[in-house]
């Protein structure tokens, strides 16, 4: 009782803030429709792998600094833009050219410069080096730098006006629409950084014609379409990001083309098709990152050409096959992530030649049997090692046991178990972390069974309203004959469970779902026996079923009614 009251406390108060919060501030203002039609939300994230510590979270391009918040402009700010702008007149300015002056004033009208942060002499002085964020040479602009200085609205295309400009640096503001053709003009730009802002479209198909481009920040937009070849005629640039966008398609051979190139960053996207093995031509690559996409087929061993290569992310994709021997050769090599993808067979010897790896994160694959000894030599890996969530062998030999246990403390807690039950004895298997106990009985099968039991981080498909129990895994068996999902006895399972897993959920509405695949929804997992039943015990935080089904299975909690028609998302 005190837990149900305990849960209608919580969501009531959550309730409170919601209606607060929806009825008590000011969001929203049409003033800005004659500069663009569409604002962000008030607040904004955006992702920035250079912002954390953590390699791990670097790897998948996926890390948020703090959010930034947008004030939709006023109509006080807009009317004095306007007016700036038709006051101003470029025929009196000093330190620039007359079209350079029109690229200015077409920028300031079209991002609301009345409303920047900082806009310093801005259609104020008549010598445009001391307008905020002007670098000229006394005669042409060759610098434009308005890093989060709340611009707010598109890039006019008069930008192409800029001719002499150099260096183009707009980042952490609020700039949407496409990119401007015109800006494919600015021949001469070395360094374009655009990188956290609303820029949609695709990329400039002829942005190769910029050739003396040496960084290329585009990351952090909403960036469709695919990544264009012409990139491939940078033969100047040494940094590319364009992760966090919305880019697809197959990542193009042309790039392994910019051979000085030192970073390279496409994770974040929705790239599909194969790791191009050109890549490995890019002989001076020291950073490689390709993470959460949609990549299939196997890791290219040209890869291994890249000596060079300190930083190598691939993960969260679809690869498969195992890890080249070719790896050998990345002595330079201190992170390597390929977790989340569909690897397998054993870790090879030759990674235990790269001595200098740091973190290493190998998990959610399925890598299978024993690790080598030679991996004792990596010393230097730190607390971010994760074998977890594979087919290893628990225990490993020695000396390998005792060097994960100081690496990677819990790596076998996690690992799945595969294993052969005679039929007619039937048997029993374990997850590693005694979190799930699965028994055969004699004659629920014919023959030899061959079995899988792999633990899940969590469920593989939506699951709400229902309350996660943090316990998640995947049971399948197979015989001489192929798959086998059905049993001529039920298989008993038991769960355990914690129960500050469930905080104020009630634990004796706790149930095991199984997906059903056929009708991509979760069932009770009681219902594929006739007259199943749970057993439940309280004291010793376990509930038992039979089950005569295989397949993904989750334990969960349901609210009764009427709460569960008004649980907050916050609550899961």
């Amino acid at each position: 009782m005190k837990k149900k009251f305990l849960s209608i406390v919580i969501i009531a108060l959550m309730w409170i803030g919601i209606l607060y919060f929806a009825f008590g501030s000011e969001l929203g203002t049409n003033a800005m429709a004659d500069i663009h039609e569409k604002y962000p939300d008030n607040i904004i994230d955006f992702d920035d792998y250079s912002q954390s510590d953590d390699p791990i979270e670097s790897s998948r391009g996926y890390v948020k600094p703090e959010s930034r918040i947008f004030t939709p402009p006023s109509e006080e700010s807009l009317k004095l833009t306007r007016e700036k702008v038709q006051a101003f007149d470029c025929g009196t300015i000093e330190g620039a050219t007359i079209r350079e002056c029109q690229a200015l004033v077409a920028l300031y009208a079209s991002t609301n410069g009345a409303a920047w942060t900082n806009n310093t002499n801005w259609l104020e002085s008549k010598a445009v080096g001391e307008w905020y964020g002007i670098r000229t040479n006394y005669e042409n602009i060759w610098g434009l730098v308005l890093n989060e200085n709340n611009l707010s609205g598109t890039l006019p295309p008069e930008i192409g006006n800029l001719s002499e400009l150099d260096y183009l640096a707009l980042s952490k503001n609020f700039i949407s629409g496409n990119l401007p053709s015109e800006l494919s003009q600015l021949e001469k730009l070395e360094y374009l950084h655009l990188d956290d802002n609303l820029l949609n479209g695709p990329i400039l198909s002829d942005i190769g014609m910029m050739s003396n481009l040496k960084i290329i920040r585009l990351n952090n937009n909403l960036f469709s379409g695919q990544i264009p070849a012409s990139l491939g005629h940078l033969n100047h640039a040494w940094e590319l990001v364009l992760c966090n966008n919305k880019l697809t398609g197959r990542i193009p051979a042309e790039l392994g083309q910019v051979g000085y190139l030192w970073h390279l960053d496409l994770s974040g996207n929705q790239l599909s098709g194969p790791v191009p093995s050109e890549l490995g031509d890019i002989r001076g690559l020291g950073s490689l990152l390709l993470s959460s996409n949609q990549l299939s087929g196997n890791i290219p061993p040209e890869l291994g050409n890249l000596t060079n290569l300190y930083y190598l992310a691939i993960a969260d994709n679809m690869l498969s096959g195992s890890i080249p021997a070719e790896f050998v050769n990345l002595s330079k090599l201190e992170y390597l992530f390929l977790q989340n993808n569909r690897l397998s067979g054993t870790i090879p010897a030759e990674i235990g030649a790269l001595t200098n790896l740091i973190t290493l994160n190998l998990s959610h694959n399925k890598f299978e049997g024993a690790i080598p000894e030679s991996f004792t030599n990596l010393v230097n890996l730190g607390k971010y090692t994760d074998l977890g969530y594979n087919r290893l062998n628990v225990p490993q030999a020695e000396p390998v046991q005792s060097f994960l246990n100081e690496k990677d403390p819990d790596w076998y807690l996690t690992q799945a178990i595969q294993t052969t039950i005679p039929c007619d004895l039937g048997g029993e298997i374990f997850l590693h972390n005694n979190r799930v106990e699965i028994t055969i009985p004699a004659g629920a099968c014919d023959g030899e069974l061959d079995v899988l039991l792999t633990p899940l981080v969590g469920p593989s498909h939506d699951y709400k309203p229902m309350y996660w129990g943090k316990n998640s895994f995947e049971l399948s068996a197979w015989n001489a004959h192929g798959s086998v999902t059905q049993f001529l006895k039920p298989l008993s399972f038991t769960i355990y469970y914690f129960e500050d897993d469930f905080n104020v959920m009630p634990e004796e509405e706790l149930v095991v779902k199984l997906f059903d695949k056929d009708y991509a929804v979760w069932r009770d997992a009681i219902s594929t026996c006739p007259d199943g039943e749970y057993t439940r015990n309280f004291d010793e935080n376990w509930l038992r079923l039979p089950v005569c089904h295989l397949t993904e299975f989750g334990l969960f909690n349901l609210l009764e009614l009427p709460f569960r028609l008004y649980l907050p998302i916050g609550l899961k």
